[in-house]
């Protein structure tokens, strides 16, 4: 089941077999995984792979601005793509989400 179903720890899936009766260790479920039957270890991918087109205008970008200095950089407004509200009501995260909450936060009302 290990090999159709990513993201199966070797610590769960040890802690399953020795629930039913078969004791055994997380790193003998990594070896025999690993050598008998050929499986790697699975590693999500920590960012979206970028296209081609992507990856050509990122260079283009960067070889264009690679000799600019601290007061071209001044001028740049950074962001990383947040949204921003001005004059936002702050809704505590503690408070559930009823009705009267909602009125009582609506910064419409205000």
């Amino acid at each position: 089941k290990s090999l159709t179903k990513k993201r199966q720890f070797t610590w769960k899936l040890a802690a399953k077999l020795t629930s039913k009766g078969y004791p055994i260790s997380k790193s003998s479920v990594h070896n025999y995984l690993r050598h008998s039957l050929n499986a790697l270890p699975y590693r999500p991918r920590l960012h979206p792979k970028l296209l081609e087109n992507q990856r050509k205008t990122l260079l283009q970008f960067c070889r264009e601005r690679k000799y600019w200095t601290a007061d071209d950089w001044k001028c740049i407004l950074f962001s990383d793509e947040s949204p921003f509200e001005l004059f936002h009501a702050q809704i505590p995260k503690q408070i559930g989400f009823g009705e009267e909450i909602r009125e009582m936060w609506n910064p419409l009302q205000l």
